[in-house]
């Protein structure tokens, strides 16, 4: 396997970088990549003039602000601008110089992670070992010991989950990390992880607006989720399906939903039975996921 050339890499954050400013700020300069990179004047004019051949018409130089700005041909040549990325990269960078815009972040709880457990389960997925951990479960009083055969890490948004087989449970499931209390012992295990089909199967939730939602509310909500021709196909792996639906918080109880007002669930979910099928297989009982915000 070749070697990816650590200098060639750095050019290509670079230059990503400067592509990153002019598209989301509508400038750069060279004290810009100065200060982002920690790299000399010479380098910073190379990177410039290096990112203007790759992309011709991208940039024009400003001299009375002396900077180069966003070109009225721009095309980006790094990739799709992302929000997402933006927003990302706000929150963990701000913005040079206190400029607009400003951005924050609601808190919330973060959820206690041990290092030491988190590793020991990553060692253990590596040299395909079984983990005895002791799990504090929320349907018994008291942790227990478990044998857990870890095989994948997976997130809610909120906090990870270790997918596992168990060996007193004799299936494969979900197991809060922050809920491992201690890890006391490895061993060699025969449980071939490949058998996990609810996280090697994919499903796919459909979402459209609620119906009954005015016309221009109906636009609306559609526009804000990204849906084509009125609907949201969203594949998710069957294991996390429990906690997609939590976060869209569909309303699966056909009697609450009724009386709910349609701005409490503006969207639906348009293959609910197959849905309820595939929770109900996996021991979840569907029900009120509570009122989404649209």
């Amino acid at each position: 396997m070749a070697k990816t050339d650590p200098a060639s890499w750095s050019a290509s954050q670079r230059l990503a970088h400067i592509e990153f400013r002019l598209f989301w700020e509508g400038r750069i300069n060279r004290a810009d990549l100065m200060a982002a990179f920690g790299i000399s004047v010479p380098q910073a004019s190379h990177d410039l003039r290096d990112y203007l051949a790759r992309a011709p018409g991208n940039a024009v130089y400003d001299t009375r602000a002396k900077c180069y700005r966003i070109g009225p041909r721009f095309r980006p040549v790094f990739g799709q601008p992302d929000p997402a990325a933006y927003f990302a990269h706000l929150s963990a960078h701000g913005i040079a110089k206190g400029e607009p815009p400003r951005v924050d972040v609601a808190p919330l709880p973060r959820r206690h992670l041990d290092p030491g457990i988190v590793a020991s389960f990553t060692r253990a997925m590596h040299a395909g070992l079984a983990v005895e951990a002791r799990y504090q479960s929320m349907n018994h009083p008291e942790p227990r010991w478990l044998w857990l055969v870890p095989h994948a890490f997976g997130s809610d948004g909120f906090r990870w989950h270790v997918r596992a087989y168990s060996y007193e449970h004799r299936a494969f499931a979900n197991f809060p990390l922050a809920r491992m209390l201690e890890v006391r012992g490895m061993r060699r295990d025969t449980v071939d992880r490949s058998l996990d089909a609810d996280w090697s199967t994919f499903i796919d939730v459909v979402i459209a607006a609620n119906p009954d939602l005015h016309p221009s509310h109906r636009r609306a909500v559609e526009r804000d989720y990204g849906m084509a021709h009125s609907r949201l196909v969203i594949a998710v792996r069957r294991a996390l399906l429990f906690y997609l639906l939590n976060e869209l918080r569909l309303d699966f109880d056909r009697k609450t939903a009724a009386r709910k007002p349609a701005k409490v669930h503006p969207i639906v979910c348009l293959n609910r039975d197959e849905l309820e099928a595939a929770l109900h297989a996996m021991g979840h009982r569907p029900g009120a996921y509570g009122g989404a915000s649209a």
